[in-house]
């Protein structure tokens, strides 16, 4: 029941400051609560003054919540090293469907709270795993198994128009892009990009960062130097931006993205003939223009890693003590991966965990490759 005494603006402010896990227990309360939580006002508004950060990784087709112990103490022999726990994944079940089982979910891309999960059989879907809704989007498996997509959202007076980007190659060496599409969730349909005008290609394990998404890019023509790539939903445009230098393709080998805070990009950066790790944040970013400065360089060799992989993942753990996790999945018959802590002034630790769930290579079914990133409930 509502509380009698209470004006209901004094109500919203209170559930607006209260954490998303809580309130999806309290839907249930009264009808005029359940109301409130759907409204795009107070969505917003939750989210902004009562953020709960998280991690989630993608692991043998499910979605879980990560957690690192004793990340923030010393290493020495009277402390215990850091662990990660990993805890049971969450429920996500296929609508269209009346089968129990569990959907196998083979990429993720995060965009405030959603993510848009494409599933082992190529299927596609909007997901919120705080409030457990779902949406199935159709999509055409014809000549596009190659399909990247990405979830962004324009901006307009009255609310967020969430959208999906979607881009494919031809399958030839070159790997042209030959066609972009836009779904808008509003319309409930798809349509082609005709006015695209983008000389490059974009690479997949792109960022979302308000609303917008950022991924590294490789001119057409010419693949020997990459770029910071963004694309604007709500203009519906590519823009070139700068990395904090010239980035050779053929002096590095990896370069992966990720989002702190939902304020920040940050760029792990590696070449092929150093041991050293630089990782990069944004001091400065929209769809025009990055500003970067470097956050930390750390020197893998300590650790018996020589280099990261093309499919690493990592985020920003603590931005004062300057850490950040890593995962590195491995392509060998035993399936080991690694978690990686890392900061500039301490160890570089090395924590192993298995992948059960990889099975033989089958072109007709999406693998799954470990992935970790940071993760805001929301109500959306």
């Amino acid at each position: 029941m509502m509380l009698p005494n209470l004006p209901p603006e004094l109500v919203e402010e209170i559930l607006s400051r209260v954490e998303v896990t809580t309130l999806t227990r309290l839907r249930s309360t009264c009808k005029l609560w359940n109301s409130l939580f759907q409204d795009k006002g107070f969505v917003v508004k939750q989210k902004h003054l009562a953020k709960q950060f998280g991690v989630l990784m993608l692991k043998d087709y499910r979605v879980c919540p990560m957690s690192v112990g004793n990340l923030h103490d010393e290493i020495h022999k009277n402390v215990a090293a850091p662990s990660i726990e990993l805890k049971e994944g969450f429920d996500l079940k296929d609508s269209r469907s009346k089968s129990s089982d569990q959907v196998d979910v083979s990429e993720i891309f995060q965009c405030e709270g959603l993510l848009l999960c494409t599933t082992k059989d190529h299927s596609l879907v909007a997901w919120n795993p705080c409030t457990g809704q779902t949406r199935w989007i159709h999509h055409s498996l014809l000549n596009k198994r190659n399909s990247k997509f990405f979830l962004g959202y324009g901006n307009n007076k009255s609310c967020r128009n969430y959208k999906i980007l979607r881009y494919w190659d031809d399958g030839q060496p070159c790997k042209k892009v030959t066609e972009y599409e836009i779904y808008d969730f509003s319309s409930d349909s798809w349509r082609v990009l005709n006015d695209v005008t983008c000389n490059c290609i974009p690479r997949p394990r792109g960022m979302s960062l308000k609303g917008n998404t950022y991924c590294y890019g490789l001119y057409k023509e010419n693949h020997d130097y990459t770029f910071l790539l963004s694309f604007d939903f709500t203009t519906e445009v590519f823009n070139k931006l700068l990395f904090p230098y010239k980035v050779a393709v053929t002096d590095h080998k990896i370069i992966a993205l990720s989002v702190v805070r939902e304020e920040q990009l940050s760029m792990l950066l590696q070449r092929y003939d150093a041991p050293k790790v630089d990782v990069w944040v944004t001091n400065k970013i929209d769809t025009k223009a990055a500003l970067w400065s470097k956050f930390i360089t750390v020197d893998i060799y300590s650790s018996g890693c020589s280099m990261f992989s093309t499919y690493v993942s990592f985020f920003v753990a603590d931005k004062e003590k300057k850490m950040a996790v890593v995962c590195e999945p491995k392509f060998r018959v035993e399936r080991n991966n690694f978690v990686y802590i890392v900061g500039e002034d301490r160890e570089c630790i090395k924590i192993q965990f298995e992948d059960t769930r990889g099975g033989l290579f089958n072109p007709f079914v999406k693998s799954c490759v470990p992935f970790i990133f940071n993760y805001v409930p929301s109500l959306v």
